[in-house]
């Protein structure tokens, strides 16, 4: 991996050249298809990881043997720092949502880095209080917003992350199943369902097979806009 390509990630930010060369060295790259595991949940954390193309499942394993989908990550984003930083063993499993390639840190690289570059520890302590807002966020909104404005917010959000803007339908790259629109808007598959069912028949947006399509992107905003409707 070139220093060029780490220059375009958040985490390195305000490195130097010298700095980015020497992160070069200290960094692996593999490619992982679509549904393959980078570590499960309880392993022992010895590696952390950066997004570089794709996108890649966070998910938990719940009491009766399913997995919940907790987020979905995309290029330049980190996970798999927790458990260097805490020594503690994973607490959710990794898959590649589709083919995607990732960047390796193993542990010892990670804190050599720290070192190289202490600005990393600041830009790290960003990414983990954004993460306690964001889920905050959802929680609070579970209470305060309709279901119609929170499935709206989420697919904003994945358009926004993993969209194609270009054409006058806006159109996710990632295939997304009802139940993964269900866990990140924290409701029931059943009452997605339903709405995906009425935002089709009113030409908002197209969801097939899990290729979604949004067809009316500014009627998409209102919705997310009117919270209490």
């Amino acid at each position: 991996m070139s220093d060029l390509e780490l220059f375009n990630i958040p985490l390195f930010d305000g490195a130097s050249p010298e700095t980015l060369e020497k992160f070069a060295r200290l960094v692996a790259h593999k490619t992982v298809e679509a549904g393959g595991v980078l570590f499960r949940q309880d392993d022992e954390g010895t590696e952390a990881f950066i997004v570089i193309k794709g996108a890649i499942r966070i998910e938990r394993l719940a009491e009766d043997g399913k997995y919940i989908l907790l987020n979905i990550l995309g290029p330049g984003e980190i996970f798999g720092e927790m458990a260097l930083i805490t020594g503690n063993r994973r607490t959710a499993q990794a898959v590649a949502q589709c083919e995607s390639a990732v960047m390796i840190i193993r542990k010892p690289n990670f804190q050599m880095m720290m070192r190289l570059h202490p600005r990393m520890s600041e830009r790290l302590m960003c990414v983990l209080s954004d993460r306690l807002t964001h889920t905050g966020i959802k929680l609070e909104e579970t209470g305060l917003n309709s279901l119609k404005s929170r499935l709206a917010g989420v697919l904003l959000d994945l358009l926004n992350r993993f969209g194609d803007r270009q054409g006058a339908e806006p159109a996710l790259f990632i295939k997304l199943t009802q139940s993964d629109l269900a866990a990140l808007a924290i409701s029931s598959r059943e009452h997605v369902n339903k709405l995906i069912k009425a935002w089709e028949r009113e030409g908002i947006i197209d969801f097939n097979r899990g290729n979604i399509k949004v067809i009316a992107y500014d009627k998409l905003r209102e919705i997310n806009d009117n919270s209490g409707l």
